[in-house]
């Protein structure tokens, strides 16, 4: 029998859908508050790393992280080193194995410590918001994002915020590297506006 698969739509704006196809044993967690999935994949010196992607339900954002073998965090080059990519974006929904959020273009990379930090992409967040591709709460919600993440980065509890939803050493054996398209957003109705703001939240 062919495992079941979860497809996660995220939405980049204007008009770029990605979906990811993740099958059903990659899922590490999913319950009304929040969705974790992990992906295989080799970096350049053919080592196994996962990566670990965190959506929720409840917030305006999503993080992802990568890890070795040993459940450790991976660091990345940029403005700043980095271990931690959250992106600001609305809550997520689902209707039965489908799963959407949208992007909304802010960004902060956060170091291995959890508490150093950089915001990118405010030039982004202000022209999408120009062009009025973004509702007045999608708006103010991504504000609401930006300020309770800062929030959970300065006071420290970033790490501890996901390792008791997902610890970090907890891992499993996975799949080959997952499937994933593009397509546009007037193949997907449920990411149009206005409807999408109806949904988010919801899990049904």
């Amino acid at each position: 029998m062919n495992e079941g698969m979860i497809k996660f739509h995220n939405l980049h704006l204007p008009n770029e859908v990605r979906v990811f196809q993740i099958p059903e044993s990659n899922i590490r967690v999913w319950n009304d508050s929040v969705m974790v999935y992990e992906v295989k994949f080799e970096d350049e010196k053919g080592e196994n790393l996962t990566f670990r992607h965190y959506s929720f339900y409840k917030e305006w954002f999503e993080i992802n992280i990568t890890l070795d073998a040993a459940g450790k965090l991976i660091t990345e080059s940029g403005p700043i080193e980095w271990s931690f990519n959250c992106d600001i974006c609305s809550p997520c929904y689902s209707k039965g194995v489908n799963v959407y959020n949208v992007d909304l273009e802010l960004d902060i990379l956060v170091r291995s410590d959890g508490k150093e930090y950089i915001v990118i992409d405010e030039d982004d967040f202000a022209q999408v918001v120009s062009q009025g591709l973004l509702s007045e709460d999608e708006c103010i919600g991504a504000r609401k994002g930006l300020e309770s993440l800062l929030q959970l980065i300065s006071s420290g509890r970033l790490i501890s915020f996901l390792e008791d939803i997902c610890p970090f050493a907890d891992l499993i054996r996975l799949s080959d590297p997952i499937p994933g398209c593009k397509l546009q957003l007037s193949d997907v109705p449920l990411l149009g506006m206005p409807e999408r703001g109806c949904h988010y939240g919801r899990r049904e």
